[in-house]
C-alpha cells in the first residue's frame, strides 16, 4: 500500500529573489534619480539589450513636461541607467581640468561627463560639448541644467568657426574616425590653447581598427602635435589614452 502525503504549503518567495527571477527573465523596471523617471517600453531587461547590442527605449519624465522618448544602447549610454562606472573613461581626464579654464568634450553622448567636468571647471569656466545625435543633445540640455555648460548638436567639423587657442582642455573619448583620425586630431589640437592640454582616449585595440590601436594612435598624435604623448591609464577599461600638452608661449 502507498502512503500518500498531502501536499506541502506554498511559500511566498523573498522579494528579494522575485527581483532576482525577474531580472533574470528579463524584465525590466523603472528607474527614479533625482529630477527624472525612467519608464521602460518593453520587458526586455537592459542588460539583455546591451548584450545583445540593441537599443532598450524608456520614457523620460521631467518633473511634469511631457515624456521624452530615449533609447539606450552601447553607443548612446544613459548613466542614471547604466550606474557611474560608464563615466570610468572621464576619470583621467578629470585631473587635467582646472576652475576657470574653457574645456571642449568632443564626443559628450549623453552628457554627464561634461556635467561633471562643467563642475570641475565652476562658474568662473566653461564646457563645450559636442555630439552629433540629436537625441542625447535633447536629453543633455533637460537633464544637465547649468549656467557654465553648453550642449551643442555636431562633431569635430563644428569647430571650423572656433579660434585657434581656444581651450584650455579639449577631451576627446570614442570621437575619432577609424579612417581618417589625422584630420580630426589635427582639429582638435589647432583649438588647444598654449600650455593647453588634449586628452584622446579610444577603445580597445582592433585589426579591423589599426589607425587607433595603441602604436597607431600613438604615431599620429605625435605626427599632429608635434610632441610627445604621454599614455595613460583609464581604470579598469580596455582602453587605450593619452595626453598631449602643447607648449606655453614663449
Amino acid at each position: 500500500m502507498l502512503l500518500t502525503l498531502p501536499p506541502a504549503p506554498r511559500r511566498r518567495a523573498p522579494a528579494w529573489l522575485n527581483r532576482l527571477w525577474r531580472g533574470l527573465l528579463g524584465h525590466s523596471k523603472t528607474v527614479r534619480v533625482p529630477g527624472v523617471t525612467f519608464t521602460p517600453r518593453s520587458r526586455r531587461s537592459l542588460l539583455a539589450g546591451l548584450a545583445a547590442r540593441a537599443e532598450v527605449e524608456y520614457d523620460a519624465t521631467f518633473g511634469s513636461r511631457p515624456p521624452m522618448r530615449i533609447r539606450c544602447s552601447v553607443d548612446r549610454p544613459y548613466v542614471d541607467l547604466l550606474g557611474p562606472t560608464a563615466l570610468d573613461a572621464y576619470r583621467p581626464a578629470e585631473a587635467l581640468v582646472r576652475p576657470g579654464d574653457r574645456v571642449l568634450d568632443a564626443r559628450c553622448r549623453t552628457g554627464a561627463g561634461a556635467a561633471r567636468l562643467a563642475d570641475l571647471v565652476g562658474p568662473s569656466g566653461g564646457v563645450v560639448a559636442l555630439d552629433p545625435d540629436g537625441e542625447s543633445i535633447r536629453f543633455a540640455r533637460r537633464r544637465y541644467l547649468s549656467d557654465h555648460v553648453s550642449f551643442e548638436r555636431g562633431g569635430v567639423e563644428a569647430l571650423a568657426g572656433e579660434l585657434d587657442g581656444g581651450f584650455d582642455a579639449v577631451i576627446c573619448i570614442g570621437a575619432l574616425p577609424a579612417d581618417q583620425p589625422e584630420r580630426a586630431l589635427a582639429e582638435l589640437w589647432r583649438v588647444v590653447a598654449p600650455d593647453g592640454v588634449l586628452h584622446v582616449a579610444e577603445g580597445s585595440p582592433s585589426a579591423l581598427r589599426p589607425g587607433l590601436s595603441a602604436e597607431g594612435l600613438r604615431s599620429t598624435l605625435r605626427h599632429v602635435c608635434e610632441v610627445d604623448p604621454v599614455e595613460c591609464k583609464v581604470g579598469p577599461l580596455a582602453m587605450v589614452a593619452f595626453e598631449v600638452r602643447r607648449p606655453p608661449s614663449p
